[in-house]
């Protein structure tokens, strides 16, 4: 008995020594134990035993068998793992026959449907169907599954009404001959993601929109990836320069020109770490060599922790704009230091401009005149 006491796990002896001393009685009875074998490895037992009794009804013996049930309780526990697993998975997993009712379905699976296990186990999948999703979807999803997996998207309802999308995998479960014995199906619900893309493609929309509206260049910038995004003139936004090449925020920022590149990528440092506004005139040198002026504002986006992940903002192409505020200057030069007076004025006959020669021929000056009759 010391021996036996002494290979009993320690986590067991006291409740086995205690389930024996109490239900010592003349009915047998079982019990599942740990013990640690010679060579230090645990193993379960199961232990069914009978007390023998003398005429003064004394216990005197036990006699009984024990089974090593060992891995029973490997795969009791695995299974419990998996069940765990199951019941706890953040995406919906039904289970159904061969014709198609369900068995199971997990808690995700029936809180965003609406309906409870019982209401579900015995029916149809179709108690989801919502009339959305086509009948040659369907099809296909039943001339596939039999053989294989299927993947694919339902636009389902939900018990109150609501509709809801669902990204789903279906495939078969087989026995130990392969024979098909039920088929499993988990599901995601996609709703919110397809809600984000539509929004997405809004924003893109009206990014595209302004670009085309305004001529100006609508870019987004992953900072992560270094890959540009750009929304111009075209009816479509480019991710590929005029090469056909990826379009990298780092190769923009190599064609400004030398004597713009430092103060562009102190402003955007700042903007990125900082916040500071970013708002940059430079001149971009195009491939062909020739050199443009653009008007650039933009804004730093930030994830989660603060960080910033992306740069969007506004470029717009300014070289007409500063080739005539150039000819304006030059103009006004010449004006200036002509010998003859230049006046101008406006409908209501005020004096708009009064040059140096009108100061030396009339007397007056420039402050004394404009805006006088």
């Amino acid at each position: 008995l010391s021996a036996w006491r002494a290979a009993t796990h320690p986590l067991d002896r006291e409740r086995v020594i205690r389930e024996f001393q109490t239900r010592c009685s003349k009915e047998p009875f079982s019990r599942e134990y740990r013990v640690i074998w010679p060579d230090g490895s645990v193993h379960w037992l199961l232990s069914r035993s009978n007390v023998i009794f003398d005429a003064d009804h004394q216990p005197t013996k036990v006699i009984g068998v024990s089974i090593d049930v060992t891995e029973r309780k490997k795969n009791e526990e695995q299974l419990r793992i998996l069940s765990s697993a199951v019941e706890q998975s953040p995406v919906s997993i039904v289970l159904t026959d061969r014709k198609g009712l369900i068995q199971y379905a997990n808690p995700k699976a029936t809180e965003i449907a609406g309906y409870s296990l019982e209401e579900l186990v015995g029916k149809s999948p179709r108690i989801l169907k919502s009339g959305e999703t086509s009948c040659e979807q369907y099809r296909e999803l039943w001339n596939t599954i039999p053989n294989g997996v299927w993947r694919g998207v339902f636009h389902n309802r939900k018990k109150n009404g609501e509709l809801f999308w669902e990204s789903a995998t279906i495939g078969p479960i087989r026995d130990e001959s392969g024979a098909v014995t039920h088929f499993l199906a988990i599901k995601e619900d996609i709703t919110e993601r397809r809600s984000m893309e539509a929004a997405l493609k809004f924003s893109e929309e009206r990014f595209r929109t302004a670009a085309q509206s305004t001529g100006d260049l609508v870019y987004e910038w992953d900072l992560q990836s270094d890959q540009m995004q750009i929304f111009a003139r075209k009816n479509a936004a480019t991710t590929v320069d005029e090469d056909g090449h990826q379009l990298r925020g780092s190769d923009f920022l190599s064609r400004i020109h030398p004597d713009d590149q430092a103060r562009v990528r102190g402003a955007l440092h700042r903007n990125w770490m900082n916040g500071d506004p970013y708002e940059e005139e430079y001149r971009p040198v195009q491939p062909s060599g020739e050199i443009r002026y653009w008007s650039d504002s933009g804004s730093a986006i930030r994830d989660a922790a603060g960080k910033p992940c992306k740069s969007v903002g506004v470029a717009k192409d300014v070289t007409d704009a500063r080739a005539a505020e150039r000819a304006n200057a030059q103009l006004a030069a010449i004006v200036e230091s002509a010998e003859t007076a230049i006046i101008t004025r406006d409908l209501d006959d005020k004096v708009l401009s009064w040059n140096a020669g009108a100061e030396r021929i009339y007397g007056y000056t420039a402050a004394e005149m404009i805006g006088h009759m």
